[in-house]
């Protein structure tokens, strides 16, 4: 199992950062963009703004995936994947990144003029190339 210190390695926390960079950069609408563990500690960031503390969304967001993880298991649904928020004024998308036996969320919010379409494919993108470099964490 991962601890904390693995997450936290600078070259992968350098990756990371750079993918969330880009991420937000190619998806219109995407504002800020956090990976986290399922414990609630951030491991990288970007925001477009310094109005949000990036450890406080990240035990949030840590919070509420957890949450919905046990109403899945509730109606016997298997593993959680992820989950949408959609508000007045903007969309919040966490999703699961898993491999082995390491797991971490990526919390992205948006717009609400944004496309959840293109949120989710490139989410899907940024999870595959996340769990790539997740796969070389000793």
């Amino acid at each position: 199992m991962a601890t904390l210190e693995d997450y936290r390695e600078s070259t992968f926390v350098s990756y990371c950062i750079r993918a969330l960079e880009t991420f937000a950069a190619d998806t219109p609408g995407v504002k800020n963009v956090l990976l986290a563990t399922p414990a609630g500690f951030e491991i990288a960031a970007h925001t477009d703004d310094n109005k949000h503390s990036a450890d406080n969304l990240a035990a949030v967001g840590s919070s509420l995936f957890a949450l919905g993880s046990s109403l899945i298991s509730e109606f016997d649904l298997g593993n959680s994947k992820s989950i949408t928020i959609d508000s007045e004024k903007g969309k919040v998308y966490i999703s699961a990144v898993s491999v082995d036996d390491k797991s971490l969320i990526i919390l992205i919010q948006s717009t609400q003029s944004a496309m959840l379409a293109h949120i989710l494919h490139g989410a899907n993108k940024l999870a595959d190339q996340i769990g790539k470099r997740l796969m070389l964490l000793s």
